[in-house]
């Protein structure tokens, strides 16, 4: 019966001071909602994250490799245990114009199977020619679907080189996760900073290599991206990969490598063969010319003998005459006749001697020249079969190479394609055993062929001049080479079976050894390969030799056949003149028979000079033909040696250059390192980076604001339940004396507060998952414009963490305000609490002050110190109000003005050149100077900047990743750096005893001014240097450092790599394209950042933290509003007779309204000054916490953020009067008349 009626009264009281049960219900719904809602947002904007990435495939793990990557590595990857797939992907950087701007776009290759492209309009490429456009380009650019756009290389590579079509018609545009927000990637051309990226067909790509490899991790995509197992899967993988890349690396290596010496090889080949032309047509032209001086010298010739013989045949006249004078001297010139004639055959006898000697010369000459003809021969066989036998070499090599490609295949997969190469191997064992057999067939054939020669040879050798036999041996010896020619090509054929069949065997043993048989066999491979460069460059030698040879014993043939052609000659002037002889000796017989026939010999022998006359005037007619054949010939001599020069002027050069291209191809090769390959997982996606740091950032706000949430809770749920229990003290009383115990009496006021918190904190925690992160997300969707949807579930673990918090803290009050009540007597509580004694205020000892306020002002300051408990709930609650107002405004001034402090105030330069590696130092010099003159810049320094880990101990305590920063002037680091305490504002320089470190650094080192820290100088080698200074810094870590300091820790000189440039006029832009241009078309500068770039991208990173600070300024104004409302309506409540007295007395409604104004101003100002301190304090606090450890944010908070807080105090306590001037409105006077009792 008792808790019946002790039921229904519980149920009455909340009925009848339901605004008191709905202030904490909807103070606990903000806190719930608030600690719920900014806590879920963390984990749900990772999900949703990690939901858009699945169902986009986003990679797990890029390798990258400084070499390319080839389908063998594809391979590799694949077959590591965990990688669910890997895709090649090609891309590459390129220029293109719009309007008259040039732009850097990345060219992408596209892919089904990973990275997902989304398109928001349009569609996908589908022929060569075609892309698909980054949605950016049409929101910056004003590019339309059906636009054409035309790339350009924009480094020393032919686009021919890139891709095979360099026009593309634009079919839609779309996004990818690759890039979540609106930057992209920089570049080491053009600008240095990408516009967009362009999709295009595979095959559009002509590059030698893949770029890249993206992964998939097998069972990846069913974990949380942003959770530990997530981590330690793809870690898992990524080492494997790791461990497959330095073999992977050296093979690559010997690819490059040999493809490069192959090129070189036909290069050299080449310019050998077009040398080779030149001298061969120059060898021509000599011949022609050598053969135009022997026609001319003929001719000239010609022409002595012709004049001889007509000198003869003048002779020959008068020497008739004289015969007809000297007949009657007959007898005397007969025996001088006789004389002569034995002369003559004297002569005779000695030009046959001569002749038998040239013949004997011949012979022997002829015979050497047969035995040169043998021995060339013998060369050209040994040539042919050296070529053959390198033939066979390259068809092995290439056999063996190929098998060792396939056994790689088989190494990783399976032992099943060796059965298979075993049972393709036996199957030709048959076709390879017939080979066998008709190569012994083969030999006897060609035995019985050679005999067949012999024997004809032995015929020859006794018939010298037999053609016939000749041409039959001939004949055969064809037949024989033919026969040898084909048993040869079998016994190759024999050679490679029983090489492979050797090799199978190799490659089986080699199965279970692994890839260290492998590598052997690859090195074995080379060693093949340089026997057969070494063979083949012998070879060429040897034919060219032969060649020679040839040429020379040709010549050698020719000059044999004119000395026979002369012995010929002679002989046939020996027998003229034997004939001569014998005619002589007719004539002295005749003239010795008879003088008379003298007559008839004078007759003839004029004949005879007839004859010779005639026959001289046909050598004249010969040679005049033979002198116009000799000037047709000189002309085309001429001609021909004229078009020789010209393609001599014009191949020579070409010749030349090739040989220096060669020369210059070698020298590449031999700077070719062993590539290296990056292994990297998402961590390397900036954009996936920033995300993740961004809902840490919520994550973090939401572990400290909800705590003021809770504490203002408990403190409305104090001040109304004590205001509830002092109500109803009467009833507690007679509860008690009717034997109702404390517990249960304290029961009816712990479950009227769990009952509101529980009503609240079940509404206030489901409208906050659903509400707060769907706004904060919705924000941060205006940097993130690639996600596509957003998920808010219900975390039961949030949802009981802040249930639970609040449940605590409201019953915890409302036991306390219990506490007191139900330790008094009964009957004490059934009387009325007798009234607060009234005392003097400590203002009114202050005399100067008190007289000087009115009545009004005097009762406001009574009342306020009369209740202090009121008086500082009031002023606590609107403290902390205006705390949260300030620190949402403060947030936000602390996060905004990072990018400007850090690359306005302390890095004062505006351009950071990054120096190739290879360059020397007088090539940095020269870039260094060529800055310095630039109308743009007014100073210009070297530095060195690289990251370095730095610790609190010397075993690495507390590590961190910093940037180790060198200037080459230390006296003029002031210019570009300023390093400067953050409070005082001290400006700092450099000191070789010591580093100067960023302010950040140091609180994570924990080390102050003095202290020493650690730096890694080698792998795991920390070294201490000294802090000298600690210097304002907001992003990353840095320590400075002098040359000489670094020379003495690191012992080693300093290698300049950057050059830092500050401007004349640092806000002026107009520069920047074709400074880029300019000086990243230097091969000495590899890259090129501009400091407004980085500004710009940070404030556009953490511009989404505007609606943390919208957020909190909301919730921040509910709660003051809530408070101030209780405050002032419990207020109301417990002064109703004082007011309605005051209406008796005949105060208008304003009077009495200013009468409580008065009290809740002053209660809003102590409250406003009270909240400033406070937010200080919480804003400090909130900004260390949320605050990561690479970046610090701001500890200022502007004057108008305190304006802002002061006057939406100053509202909100306006609007609470307002609205509690129309409640007093309403009190009834007939309140004062009524009893207390």
């Amino acid at each position: 019966m008792k808790k019946k009626a002790l039921t229904k009264e519980f149920f009455m009281s909340i009925k009848k001071t339901y605004n008191r049960f709905i202030s904490i219900c909807l103070i606990v719904m903000l806190g719930t909602a608030f600690f719920a809602g900014v806590k879920a947002a963390e984990p749900d904007m990772q999900e949703s994250a990690d939901i858009f990435f699945d169902d986009s495939k986003l990679m797990d793990i890029r390798v990258l490799s400084t070499l390319g990557l080839t389908e063998d590595d594809v391979t590799a990857i694949s077959a590591i245990e965990g990688v669910e797939s890997a895709i090649p992907v090609y891309t590459y950087d390129v220029l293109t114009e719009k309007d008259e701007k040039q732009h850097v776009v990345k060219l992408m290759s596209e892919t089904t199977d990973i990275n997902k492209i989304t398109v928001t309009e349009g569609r996908m490429p589908q022929e060569s020619g075609e892309c698909l456009a980054d949605w950016l380009l049409e929101q910056n650019y004003g590019y339309k679907i059906g636009d054409k756009i035309t790339i350009s290389s924009g480094d020393d590579k032919e686009i021919e080189d890139i891709v095979n079509t360099q026009t593309y018609t634009i079919t839609g545009f779309g996004k990818t996760s690759y890039y979540l927000d609106l930057t992209r990637d920089s570049s080491t051309i053009g600008n240095g900073s990408m516009s967009g990226f362009l999709i295009i067909p595979k095959d559009n790509f002509t590059l030698e290599a893949f770029t890249e490899i993206d992964v998939l991790v097998d069972g990846a995509g069913a974990l949380d991206c942003y959770s530990d197992d997530y981590e330690d899967v793809v870690d898992e993988v990524t080492q494997k990969i790791k461990d497959i890349a330095g073999d992977r690396c050296e093979i690559r290596y010997a690819e490059v490598v040999r493809e490069a010496q192959d090129a070189i090889a036909e290069a050299e080949t080449e310019v050998s063969d077009g040398e080779q032309e030149l001298a061969d047509a120059k060898e021509e032209l000599e011949d022609g010319w050598e053969q135009l001086a022997d026609a001319k010298k003929e001719v000239a010739e010609g022409q002595m003998e012709l004049a001889d013989a007509k000198t003869q045949v003048s002779d020959g006249e008068k020497e008739l005459d004289a015969a007809k004078d000297k007949v009657a001297d007959g007898e005397k010139e007969l025996a001088d006749a006789k004389t002569q004639l034995a002369d003559g055959q004297n002569q005779i006898n000695q030009a046959k001697q001569q002749i038998s000697d040239g013949e004997a010369s011949i012979a022997a000459y002829n015979t050497e020249l047969d035995n040169g003809r043998k021995q060339l021969e013998s060369a050209a066989g040994q040539l042919a079969d050296a070529k053959t036998g390198l033939e066979t070499l390259k068809s092995g090599i290439e056999q063996m190479e190929n098998a060792l490609n396939a056994s790689q295949t088989e190494l990783d997969a399976s032992g099943e394609d060796l059965k298979q190469a075993r049972t393709e191997l036996e199957a030709n064992r048959g076709q390879i055993d017939g080979y066998r057999a008709l190569v012994a067939t083969m030999d006897s054939q060609i035995a019985e062929l050679q005999e067949k020669i012999d024997e004809l040879q032995t015929q020859i050798d006794a018939s010298p001049g037999d053609s016939a036999k000749i041409s039959e041996r001939d004949a055969k010896i064809a037949e024989r080479d033919a026969k040898i020619t084909q048993r040869d090509a079998m016994q190759v054929g024999i050679a490679e079976f029983d090489q492979n069949d050797a090799l199978l065997l190799q490659n089986e043993a080699a199965y279970e050894e692994g890839k260290k048989a492998l590598d052997a066999k690859w090195a074995e491979l080379a060693a093949l390969k340089k026997t057969y460069d070494s063979g083949m460059a012998d070879y060429t030698a040897g034919m060219s030799a032969y060649e020679d040879n040839l040429s020379e014993l040709n010549a050698n043939q020719a000059k044999l056949n004119a000395q026979k052609q002369v012995l010929t000659e002679s002989k046939q002037t020996i027998a003229a003149k034997e004939q001569e002889l014998a005619s002589a000796q007719n004539t002295i017989a005749e003239n010795e028979a008879s003088l008379d026939s003298a007559k008839a010999e004078i007759a003839e022998n004029e004949k005879k000079l007839n004859d010779a006359q005639s026959e001289i005037n046909k050598n004249e007619k010969k040679l005049a033909d033979a002198k116009n054949e000799i000037k047709e010939n000189e002309q085309k001599l001429t001609d021909g040696q004229a078009e020789y020069d010209a393609e001599y002027e014009e191949n020579h050069q070409k010749l030349e250059d090739a040989k220096a291209d060669i020369i210059q191809a070698k020298a590449d090769l031999a700077d070719v390192d062993v590539p290296e390959w990056y292994v990297l997982d998402r961590n390397y996606i900036t954009t996936c980076v920033a995300y993740a740091q961004d809902s840490e950032r919520i994550g973090n706000i939401g572990n400290v604001f909800p705590v003021i949430f809770f504490l203002v809770a408990a403190l409305v749920s104090l001040t109304t339940m004590t205001r509830m229990v002092e109500e109803e003290r009467v009833q507690i009383g007679t509860l008690k004396a009717l034997g109702y115990r404390k517990s249960s009496i304290a029961a009816k006021y712990v479950m009227y507060a769990f009952l509101a918190t529980m009503l609240g904190g079940t509404i206030g925690t489901l409208i906050g998952q659903i509400i707060f992160p769907a706004v904060i997300m919705n924000a941060y969707k205006i940097a993130y414009v690639t996600l596509t949807d957003f998920v808010t579930p219900i975390h039961l673990k949030y949802s009981l963490i802040s249930m639970i918090a609040a449940v605590v803290s409201t019953t915890a009050a409302t036991l306390a305000a219990c506490y007191k009540e139900l330790l008094a007597a009964p009957a004490e509580l059934m009387r009325p609490a007798a009234p607060k004694i009234g005392k003097r205020v400590f203002l009114e000892r202050i005399t100067f002050i008190w007289k000087h306020l009115n009545f009004s002002n005097k009762a406001a300051v009574r009342n306020l110190f009369r209740y202090k408990k009121r008086l500082f709930m009031t002023v606590l609650g609107i403290g902390g109000c205006m705390g949260l107002l300030l620190v949402g405004f403060g947030v936000k001034d602390s996060i905004m003005t990072i990018g400007d402090r850090q690359y306005n105030f302390i890095h004062t330069y505006q351009v950071k050149m990054t120096l190739a590696d290879a360059d020397t130092d007088e090539e940095k010099q020269e870039v260094l100077d060529s800055v310095l003159k630039e109308s743009t810049t007014k100073a210009a320094m070297l530095s060195h900047q690289s990251t370095i880990d730095a610790c609190r101990g010397a075993n690495g305590e507390k590590k961190q990743s910093t940037y180790l920063f060198i200037p080459s002037d230390a006296d003029e680091l002031d210019e570009f750096v300023s390093l400067q305490n953050r409070i005082s504002g001290q400006k700092y320089t450099l000191d070789d005893e010591g580093v100067i470190i960023s302010e950040k650094l140091a609180t994570l080192l924990d080390v102050s001014e003095g202290d020493d820290i650690y730096l890694e100088v080698s792998s795991l080698n920390y070294k201490p240097v000294k802090v000298m200074h600690i210097a304002e810094n907001y992003y990353y870590h840095y320590v400075y450092m002098t040359p000489e300091c670094y020379q003495s820790l690191f012992g080693k000189d300093i290698e300049y790599d950057e050059i830092f440039v500050v401007n004349k006029d640092p806000e002026d832009i107009s520069y920047e394209n074709d400074f880029s241009a300019k000086y990243l078309n230097n091969n000495a500068v590899s890259g090129i950042t501009f400091t407004r770039t980085i500004s710009d991208r940070i404030e556009s990173m953490i511009t989404s933290m505007n609606i943390v600070t919208y957020v909190l300024v909301v919730s921040a104004g509910l709660l003051a509003f809530i408070v101030l409302y209780n405050l002032n309506n419990i207020n109301i409540s417990e002064r109703q007779r004082e007011l309605a007295t005051l209406k008796v007395l005949g105060f208008y409604d304003g009077e009495i309204s200013m009468y409580v104004f008065r009290e809740n101003i002053m209660l809003t100002v102590l409250g406003t000054i009270f909240g400033i301190f406070f937010g200080i304090w919480l804003h400090r606090f909130v900004i260390l916490t949320a605050e990561l450890d690479i970046m610090m944010f701001g500890r200022q908070i502007y004057t108008k953020s305190y304006i802002y807080s002061i006057l939406l105090t100053i509202g909100f306590s306006i609007i609470v009067n307002i609205v509690m001037h129309w409640k007093m409105k309403k009190i009834d006077m007939i309140e004062s008349l009524k009893s207390v009792e």
